[in-house]
């Protein structure tokens, strides 16, 4: 019993540990901010050090009266490779508000379709609300990928319309200010020289490019096998090159463009290699 309580508080531990990445606190690059309201009033967005929890800045978003009920704050962090919303589909964002709200938190432009999550806020001031994108909060689906851009919408369930969804058109809401800050979640890794995966411009897996240089093609080994036992595809005539296996291949017909025969061992060794044109058809043969 002790041994299944202890696995069952790491498995709760690293799962709180996996959301704790800082994705925007607004005190260091600033981030590309936009309004997203559609074609009424523009909402305000402003970097303030009128409210923070930690540090000097938090993001001031005020809500305007005559405006659509889905207006709302785009966000895009500078200096990540992105929001990764994969396995971990939770994050927390500081909110702070004197009235009680709706907040709807949405993620787009990313590697997978658009997300929402939606949590309320009592008006008490500070608090950290919870969002998970896979409660599909405005009929999107589940977020599932790497994001760049985050939205924050203060006006969700106002007039009954979906925040972000639709052309309800501009309607008189209360007017609301929040302060936004510290929005927590998990960092997508960027491209790195051993990830196994050829990216970032690279010629090779994990070599060429921006990483080391990829080692040169090495020869291939001398089949040991007997003559009679083997029949060798190529067997060219270059210096080094082993030549004593048949290649004899009985054939009715051929077509396309004969091969060319060289070295591509880029040092002193011999590496030969056929060299076909599949832009001029390649080269085959057949039995008939």
């Amino acid at each position: 019993m002790k041994k299944i309580t202890f696995l069952c508080f790491l498995f709760i531990f690293s799962a709180g540990f996996a959301q704790t990445d800082v994705i925007e606190n607004f005190d260091g690059t600033a981030p590309t901010l936009a309004p997203d309201n559609g074609e009424c009033t523009a909402i305000g967005m402003n970097i303030t050090t009128a409210q923070a929890v930690s540090a000097p800045n938090s993001l001031e978003i005020i809500a305007q009266a005559a405006g659509n009920p889905w207006q709302g704050a785009q966000i895009i962090p500078q200096g990540i490779s992105g929001m990764e919303l994969t396995t971990n589909k939770n994050m927390t964002i500081d909110v702070f508000s004197n009235s009680a709200a709706g907040i709807l938190a949405k993620v787009t432009d990313g590697t997978g379709p658009d997300g929402t999550s939606a949590a309320n806020h009592t008006g008490g001031g500070w608090e950290t609300l919870s969002f998970n994108f896979a409660d599909m909060a405005d009929g999107t689906t589940v977020a599932d990928g790497v994001y760049p851009t985050i939205r924050i919408y203060p006006l969700w369930g106002t007039a009954g319309g979906y925040a972000g969804q639709g052309s309800t058109p501009c309607v008189s809401n209360a007017p609301i200010t929040i302060y936004v800050d510290n929005i927590m979640g998990t960092l997508a890794t960027g491209a790195t020289c051993s990830d196994g995966v050829q990216n970032q411009g690279e010629t090779g897996v994990d070599c060429g490019g921006p990483c080391a240089a990829c080692p040169p093609p090495s020869a291939a080994p001398v089949p040991t096998a007997p003559d009679g036992d083997t029949f060798s595809i190529y067997d060219g005539n270059l210096p080094g090159d082993n030549t004593s296996y048949s290649m004899n291949w009985p054939f009715a017909y051929d077509f396309g463009t004969p091969v060319t025969e060289l070295d591509v061992d880029p040092g002193s060794d011999v590496n030969g290699a056929w060299r076909f044109n599949f832009g001029s058809g390649g080269y085959g043969q057949g039995e008939g």
